[in-house]
């Protein structure tokens, strides 16, 4: 388990402001002398420093299309301002549904919550949503309102319910709002997409389904539960309303949109999977079955993740217990054990179905052979095995060599 040290520096503030709240400006007010003061430069410090620490990690998705699909909806929606700050888009490798931006202007979007939503419509109401957070500046007026500032934080990479880098030390101070910041983005967000081809009353549909998903108590995310969440999404239709925007029926089309959401289907399953949410990753893959009925990859995840379901019945239990508000102790994990055979059963299915679909797909001849291991059938977890090792460009080729080896013993 890796410690990574993110050490933000000591920044106190009070009777040393160099600016008051009420001068802080929005973006869009077009100021003839922008000044930036010493305590929005720290801000932006401290923003740049941790988006170079997610960019070390390997925690930002490396995917052109992806990346490019995401300024392109941005170029759409974005408000007219002069700034100081310029407005960047990152997609995150993490699959909790959230979305934050930081006073750079960074605005960081889960592939969790992408794949999660089912439009465009949706996701570019998020987007308004973050865009509104920096446009306003609110991180700089939370921090003179507060008067002082978190000192550190530290960046810990351990398995977590939601995510697989607890990253959210380092944003709760930079990219976290209060309930009135909260409404007045909503606001904007829907000011911002009025005059745009989205979908309003769509938009709104990604905050009301969102808190609706079993995976809702995901850590800080304002996109999840909430609790504000209805009655936010509920003002939001009244603004339409009364605003008398899209009153007649509004028909957009984004024909690339699936393309580009179900592109980061697989980097959220095997997230879930990493992270021991096997639930949430069969749940995922069910729900893209239904999209994609022949997808053999889909079929090895499904197999996979009820495989781990009776390998890791303790983890499951710990999943179990967080998703369903149980007590994890020995009872849940011995009530869970006795659903092991119908787990392994399934997956065995999964995994031949794979095959049935695609036989150019090595994976799901390791998922058998990983299988029968779990259940020490010597003979046929090698022969597995070694069929997945027939196939070109194994990239585990030396641990599954390992393994073999091991039978042999």
């Amino acid at each position: 388990m890796r410690v990574l040290a993110f050490l933000l520096p000591l920044y106190l503030l009070g009777c040393g402001s160099t600016i008051n709240k009420k001068d802080v400006q929005s973006l869009t007010n077009r100021p003839e002398q922008f000044v930036i003061s010493e305590e929005e430069q720290t801000l932006i410090a401290r923003s740049n420093k941790l988006h170079n620490d997610l960019v070390k990690q390997g925690l930002i998705v490396r995917n052109k299309a992806a990346n490019d699909y995401i300024a392109h909806m941005a170029k759409k929606i974005e408000p007219d301002f002069d700034a100081h700050i310029d407005i960047s888009y990152f997609i995150l490798r993490d699959s909790s549904l959230n979305a934050f931006a930081l006073p750079n202007g960074n605005i960081y979007l889960n592939a969790g919550l992408i794949n999660q939503l089912a439009s465009e419509d949706e996701l570019a109401l998020v987007m308004a949503h973050e865009m509104a957070h920096v446009v306003e500046r609110h991180g700089l007026i939370k921090l003179l309102d507060r008067k002082q500032t978190v000192v550190s934080s530290h960046v810990v990479d351990l398995i977590f319910m939601g995510t697989g880098l607890i990253y959210f030390a380092a944003i709760s101070d930079l990219a976290s709002f209060s309930r009135q910041m909260e409404e007045e983005a909503d606001s904007l967000a829907i000011e911002y997409l009025a005059e745009s081809d989205y979908d309003l009353n769509k938009g709104i549909t990604a905050i009301e389904k969102l808190v609706l998903e079993k995976h809702g108590k995901e850590l800080g995310s304002i996109w999840s539960s909430h609790p504000d969440i209805s009655t936010r999404a509920k003002a939001g239709r009244e603004k339409i309303s009364a605003m008398n925007w899209q009153v007649t029926e509004h028909v957009s089309s984004h024909p690339d949109y699936e393309d580009f959401r179900s592109s980061l289907t697989e980097l959220v399953i095997k997230t879930r999977l990493r992270n021991k949410q096997f639930e949430l990753a069969a749940d995922i893959a069910k729900r893209e079955l239904e999209i994609s009925p022949d997808n053999a990859l889909l079929y090895y995840y499904l197999g996979e993740a009820n495989r781990l379901k009776s390998s890791e019945t303790r983890a499951y239990a710990k999943e179990y217990a967080w998703l369903y508000d149980e007590d994890f102790d020995d009872d849940l994990i011995e009530k869970l054990s006795e659903g092991n055979s119908g787990y392994i059963a399934s997956s065995k299915q999964y995994f031949e179905k794979a095959t049935e679909l695609n036989s150019t797909l090595s994976l799901p001849y390791k998922g058998l052979g990983l299988l029968a291991l779990d259940q020490q059938d010597v003979n046929q977890a090698k022969s597995y095995l070694q069929q997945y090792l027939s196939y070109d460009g194994i990239k585990d080729r030396r641990y599954i060599n390992s393994l073999i080896d091991n039978l042999k013993g």
